[in-house]
C-alpha cells in the first residue's frame, strides 16, 4: 500500500512501536500546513512564533504517539492543540474579541456577496469551527486543512465517501451559519471556495526539517 495511503492511525503506531521516521515525515507531510496555518491565524500571521507554536504542537504528538493511536480524528486533535498553544503563546484573546465585535458592529445584518472577505473570516475561523459537532468539523478539517479528497476523508472518518461528503456539506453550512452571527454572510458555495484557497497558509521552508531534527533528538 502506498504510504499516502496508510491511514493516520497506522502511521502513528509505526512511529510509536518502532520509531519509524518515515511514517512521521508522513504525518507532517500531511498535517504541517494546516497545523501551522492555525497557528498563524491565531498569532496574526506572527511567522516566527507560529513556526514555534508548530514545533511544539508536533514534538507533543510524537511524544504522546502511543496515547493518541486511540484518538478518533488526529487532525482534530492537532487542530485543538495547535489553537491552545497559539492561545498561550499569544495572550491576545481581549484584543481578537474587541475586534469580532467591531465586525459584527459593522455590518449588523451582514449582506450576501459572491465572496465572503477572508480578512474578516480569518480571526474568526478557528473558534467558530470549535461551535460544530466534532464529526462535521472532523470532516470539514480533513476536506480543507488536510486537503484530503472524500475517499480519504471517508476511510479517516470510517464512513463511505459519499458519507464524508455530506458530512463536510453539513459542516460548511453550520459553519456558515455560525459566521453568519457574527456579521459575515455568505452562500456555502462561496465559503467552500474561499475555505479551499485560503485555508492553508504556505508551510516556511525548512519548518519540517527543523521539527524532524528536534524529534530525533
Amino acid at each position: 500500500m502506498p504510504m499516502s495511503d496508510i491511514p493516520d492511525v497506522s502511521l502513528l503506531r509505526e512511529f510509536s512501536t518502532r520509531r519509524d521516521e518515515q511514517a512521521f515525515a508522513e504525518l507532517m507531510r500531511r498535517h504541517l500546513p494546516a497545523v501551522y496555518s492555525a497557528a498563524a491565524r491565531r498569532l496574526e500571521d506572527d511567522q516566527a512564533a507560529a513556526e514555534d507554536v508548530t514545533q511544539s504542537v508536533f514534538l507533543q504528538l510524537a511524544q504522546r504517539s502511543g496515547e493518541l493511536m486511540r484518538h478518533p480524528v488526529l487532525a482534530g486533535w492537532l487542530h485543538v492543540t495547535a489553537l491552545q498553544k497559539a492561545a498561550d503563546r499569544s495572550r491576545q484573546q481581549a484584543r481578537r474579541m474587541r475586534r469580532e465585535h467591531a465586525y459584527a458592529a459593522q455590518s449588523p445584518g451582514g449582506t450576501e456577496c459572491a465572496e465572503p472577505d477572508w480578512s474578516r473570516i480569518k480571526p474568526l475561523l478557528d473558534e467558530a469551527l470549535q461551535e460544530l459537532a466534532e464529526a462535521e468539523r472532523h470532516a470539514v478539517l480533513l476536506r480543507f486543512f488536510a486537503g484530503r479528497e472524500f475517499a480519504a476523508v471517508g476511510r479517516e472518518l470510517g464512513v463511505s465517501a459519499d458519507a464524508a461528503r455530506m458530512r463536510v456539506s453539513r459542516g460548511l453550512e453550520k459553519l456558515r451559519g455560525v459566521l453568519g452571527r457574527r456579521g459575515i454572510v455568505s452562500s456555502v458555495a462561496a465559503l467552500e471556495i474561499v475555505l479551499a484557497r485560503e485555508a492553508v497558509a504556505a508551510v516556511p521552508e525548512g519548518l519540517a526539517s527543523s521539527i524532524s531534527r528536534a524529534v530525533r533528538t
